[in-house]
Parts: C-alpha cells; sequence; structure tokens
C-alpha cells in the first residue's frame, strides 16, 4: 500500500444514531439497554446497519481498513460476506443523486481494501455504509498524502425511524447501501435510523420505551413478520399508544409482512391472507375507531412484486425485492411527510 493518511471515523462521527451513550460507538441502542431487554434484541443491537459516514475528499485514491468481531461469521448460507460485513461507497452526482462507487468484500476479522481508484482528483461528497450484520469494532478510512479529506458531520434533521425484523435490519442485501430503509434515505434525501433486529422485532414494551426516547420525523413499525397474529393482538396496539403518548405530534406508519405463499401460487389456489397481516389491520382499525390521528398502514402484497422473484428463500429480500420494497414505501412517506 502506499503512504496513506487515515482517519479514524470515529472522529467523523455517523449518520443514523439514535444514542451516543453506546457501549461499543458502533451500537445501535445505549448501554443502559442490556439489562431491560431481550438477549436477542441487544445482540442484534450490536450491529451496524443503517449507520453511515460522510466526508468530501479531492482524492482519486480512497481506502479502508475496518475491524470486525472474530467471533461472528463474515457472511450467512443466504447472505454474502459484501452485505454481512462489508462496507458500501458511494459519490454524490450533482444532478443524480448518490450513485453506487465500491463495494469492499472482508475475508478476516480485520480487513483493508481500496474502495476507489478514480481517474481525476476533484472533490465529491461520499457517503460510506457500514456492515448490515456484523458488530462493527473500528473503521478508519484513507487517501493519498497529497489530498484533502474534510468530515461532514452527521446531518440534524429529523430522522426517518425504522423498527422492525430482519428484513428491516438490510437482510438479505448483497451490500449496505441495499437494505430498504438505505435506498429511501437516497430517493427521499434524509437521514434514518435502521432499528431492525434479526428475529427480534417483537414490540416488547422495553423497546418501544426506549424508541419513544427518540424524536424522528415518522416511526415505520413492520414487525409483523416477527411476531405472528397472537403477539399483534396482543402488543401493537398498546405499542402505538406508547408512541403516540410519548411523540404526540409524530406520524406513525404500520406495515405489512411481505408474503409469498409459493406453494399455493403453484397450484393455482387462492391465497389466503397472512394471519399476522389481518392482526395488524385489525389494530389498525381499532386505534382509528378510537380517534388515534396520524396513523398510517402500508399493505403487503405490493412490497416484493408478484412473480416469487424478490427474495432469496420467499421471505428475505434479494437486492431486487428491496428495490421493490422501496418503491412501494417511498410514495407512501413522500404523502405522509409532504
Amino acid at each position: 500500500m502506499p503512504d496513506l493518511n487515515w482517519i479514524d471515523v470515529e472522529s467523523i462521527g455517523v449518520e443514523g444514531k439514535g444514542w451516543t451513550d453506546t457501549d461499543s460507538f458502533y451500537d445501535r441502542f445505549p448501554a443502559r439497554a442490556q439489562p431491560l431487554i431481550p438477549p436477542g434484541v441487544w445482540e442484534h443491537a450490536n450491529h451496524s446497519a443503517g449507520l453511515c459516514a460522510h466526508f468530501q475528499t479531492n482524492a482519486s485514491q480512497i481506502h479502508a481498513r475496518w475491524s470486525l468481531d472474530p467471533d461472528r461469521p463474515l457472511a450467512m448460507g443466504h447472505m454474502p460476506a459484501t452485505g454481512v460485513s462489508g462496507l458500501d461507497l458511494y459519490v454524490h452526482h450533482p444532478t443524480l443523486g448518490y450513485r453506487f462507487l465500491a463495494c469492499a468484500t472482508p475475508d478476516q476479522p480485520n480487513n483493508e481494501s481500496q474502495l476507489a481508484n478514480l481517474p481525476d482528483a476533484v472533490p465529491r461528497t461520499y457517503r460510506l455504509y457500514l456492515p448490515l450484520y456484523n458488530q462493527l469494532q473500528k473503521l478508519e478510512i484513507a487517501v493519498e498524502p497529497q489530498a484533502d479529506l474534510q468530515p461532514i458531520a452527521p446531518r440534524t434533521e429529523k430522522p426517518i425511524l425504522y423498527y422492525g425484523t430482519s428484513i428491516t435490519q438490510g437482510g438479505c442485501a448483497a451490500r449496505p447501501g441495499m437494505a430498504f430503509p438505505s435506498i429511501i434515505g437516497r430517493r427521499i434525501d434524509r437521514p434514518h435510523i435502521n432499528l431492525g433486529f434479526s428475529g427480534n422485532g417483537r414490540c416488547e414494551p422495553e423497546v418501544i420505551d426506549l424508541i419513544a426516547e427518540l424524536d424522528p420525523c415518522i416511526f415505520v413499525i413492520d414487525t409483523v413478520a416477527n411476531m405472528g397474529a397472537e403477539l399483534v393482538d396482543q402488543r401493537m396496539t398498546n405499542s402505538v399508544r406508547q408512541l403516540r403518548a410519548a411523540r404526540p405530534d409524530t406520524p406513525i406508519l404500520l406495515i405489512e409482512s411481505p408474503a409469498y405463499d409459493l406453494p399455493l401460487r403453484l397450484t393455482g389456489q387462492q391465497i389466503p391472507r397472512p394471519t399476522g397481516n389481518v392482526a395488524l389491520q385489525n389494530a389498525y382499525d381499532s386505534l382509528i375507531a378510537d380517534g388515534l390521528t396520524d396513523l398510517h398502514y402500508l399493505p403487503g402484497p405490493s412490497l416484493l412484486g408478484p412473480d416469487c422473484e424478490g427474495a432469496v428463500d420467499g421471505t428475505h429480500p434479494t437486492d431486487l425485492g428491496f428495490m421493490r420494497m422501496a418503491d412501494a414505501i417511498t410514495p407512501a412517506l413522500q404523502q405522509i411527510l409532504k
């Protein structure tokens, strides 16, 4: 590697953190949450899903080195290492917005990679997305010595807050920038907080209390896939009321679970609506009937498309599936937030 000027990303700051009092810099929940919430939530709260760093540089070369938890896998059976543990670099175009530039692939807990080798050296603005399913322990970026690198502080406008499941967290995107909250963030140019906890989006009151500490522009709740009808019946109405009590003026969007029911599609039988989605609709209708305002609802059938091509395993989206989810969710958010 050539001589490089390395900068610790902690000195730049990352966008997408809801709390500063975290045990590790890249954690998504505060340290005080550990004894209050289920262990599975805490384990996934240590993943850096949704976090990103911004900087500007006139460098022709951009490098990164990052350290991951050595006890966690770099990849999963249905999700590549680039999405689980990699870095994803976007560059800002003056008319097109942020566009993909490079992805760094990890092959061990400690990695170093050249992210970009550009033909010119002009100032550009970059966004670096962090791993979706691993605990990031340290991250540095570097440029050649003659280049200038200016950190860009995280934006201060109210973010979109997503709370949900593995799908919200980003499983199974091929790279971090393809999780649907990140796609939407580029499309409507607004920061977001990703509180997706794989297998553990279950609306526990203690988790909702923590989420209610934050002051986003909207709460997006996407937890049906981890709850099922019984838990939705037990918890969803109270969860919405908890959020509304803490944030009387913040919109709330409830999203159904996208479900393929592929075997029934093959037989040509009528596909029944998933019972969890029926329970969510019932909770929504009840809350509206009780007079709760600024509560919104997005059905599930349009989220992954009609052709069964949008998911790895019938449940977790591919990049195509995440693009389709963003296509469905973006206009709903724009309408609510306009």
